[in-house]
């Protein structure tokens, strides 16, 4: 194991988190270089175009921006090192002719000893995540409306949540374009601290609030080891027979936890769950993959 001595000292996480064999630099607002161009000018990130081919081992210490960077890819074999309270905010320009603003290949992104904030894609920003591991965040992948989230194959791994869409302010839908496929959301261990308000355990795989189409027909996803699968409130969800739900069950002191909970009020936009295009009826048990949990649906 080795450090770019410049900007990791203090070394912001454990040594004993670090992969031995590798060198790794710092980035990150509370290391004094809080964009990807700062990065890159200190040579603590490669060039956007020396990234895509070659893996890198980052420790994001503070708030790290894409800033003025339009295009960037963390490469297979990269190891995404986050501290505590990090968070990666994609925040730049559009890349051009509908391309993610960021792709993530191949890569594991990870907290230390705590929990790191998440990846958090800002109104009219995309990101691709694909054949990646995600651990130890608060929310693994949070978006705002109108962005584009693709998360094909990836493992999400002791996150409080895996996918999250917060409320929105005036109550009116989110669009968010979106492709998720060929996920797994589980847990395997308690989190690494608990989330203020909730036990230390993996709350949901995903969370949405106020989103138009949550659309996952055609596309399959496993859920396992969780308190909750999928969470939505206010929200149209359109999913597939295939995708499982494994063992979600409620933690010590949580009355109930539910495979798929759909909730509304005719106050706000309907809620709605389809089964392969088919309307499923509140309380619905009988879905397909399900083992050792609860499918539930209510408007």
């Amino acid at each position: 194991m080795a450090i770019s001595q410049s900007w990791c000292d203090p070394l912001p996480v454990e040594s004993s988190c670090l992969l031995p064999s590798e060198t790794y630099t710092c980035v990150g607002s509370n290391v004094g270089l809080s964009t990807f161009a700062a990065a890159i000018a200190e040579s603590q990130l490669l060039s956007a175009i020396n990234s895509a081919g070659t893996a890198q081992h980052v420790i994001i210490d503070g708030t790290f921006e894409m800033g003025s960077t339009t295009g960037y890819t963390f490469a297979s074999g990269s190891d995404l090192i986050f501290a505590e309270d990090a968070l990666l905010l994609i925040n730049s320009n559009s890349s051009g002719q509908g391309n993610p603003n960021l792709k993530i290949l191949g890569s594991t992104l990870r907290g230390c000893e705590d929990l790191w904030e998440g990846i958090k894609v800002l109104q009219g920003r995309g990101i691709l995540i694909e054949n990646s591991t995600i651990e130890d965040a608060i929310h693994a992948v949070k978006a705002e409306r109108n962005t584009k989230i693709a998360l094909r194959g990836n493992t999400f791994r002791n996150n409080h949540i895996g996918f999250y869409v917060e409320a929105s302010p005036n109550n009116q839908p989110h669009t968010i374009h979106h492709e998720i496929r060929n996920n797994l959301f589980t847990s395997n261990a308690a989190l690494l601290e608990s989330v203020s308000g909730y036990n230390a355990y993996s709350y949901a795989g995903i969370s949405v609030t106020d989103m138009a189409l949550l659309d996952m027909d055609g596309k399959v996803n496993e859920f396992e080891h969780l308190q909750n699968g999928i969470l939505a409130n206010y929200s149209q969800v359109r999913i597939n027979s295939q995708t499982t739900f494994t063992d979600i069950q409620p933690e010590t002191g949580i009355s109930q936890s539910y495979g798929i909970s759909i909730i509304g009020d005719k106050g706000r936009p309907l809620a709605s769950l389809y089964l392969d295009g088919n309307t499923s009826d509140s309380g619905d048990e009988t879905f397909p993959g399900v083992q050792n949990c609860y499918i539930y649906s209510f408007c």
